[in-house]
C-alpha cells in the first residue's frame, strides 16, 4: 500500500509542477518578458495549455475571473497540495 501512495504523491506532485510552470509562462508572456511569437515560447504553451486544460477546465467553470485574473491555477495548486498531503497522511508516505 506505501507505492501507491508514493506513487499518487509523485503524480500530485508532477501535477503541481506542471502547473507552475504553465503559470510562469503565461506571466512571462502576459508581462512581455518572454516574446509571444517565438516559436519555442508558442510550443510550450500550447503544450501546457493541452496538458493542463482537462484539470483547470472543470474548476474555470466553477469561478469566474476576477478583475480579469484567472485564480483557477492557484485554486487547483491548493486542491492538489491538500490531495497529497491526505495521501501522504493515509498511507503514511
Amino acid at each position: 500500500m506505501a507505492y501507491l501512495g508514493t506513487g499518487l504523491a509523485y503524480f500530485f506532485d508532477i501535477l503541481i509542477l506542471l502547473l507552475m510552470v504553465r503559470i510562469a509562462v503565461m506571466w512571462l508572456t502576459r508581462f512581455s518578458v518572454m516574446n509571444e511569437k517565438n516559436p519555442t515560447v508558442i510550443l510550450i504553451q500550447e503544450k501546457m495549455s493541452g496538458l493542463m486544460s482537462p484539470i483547470t477546465k472543470p474548476i474555470k467553470a466553477l469561478i469566474p475571473d476576477i478583475g480579469g485574473v484567472d485564480i483557477s491555477f492557484a485554486v487547483m495548486i491548493v486542491l492538489l497540495i491538500s490531495a497529497r498531503l491526505l495521501i501522504s497522511t493515509y498511507f503514511g508516505t
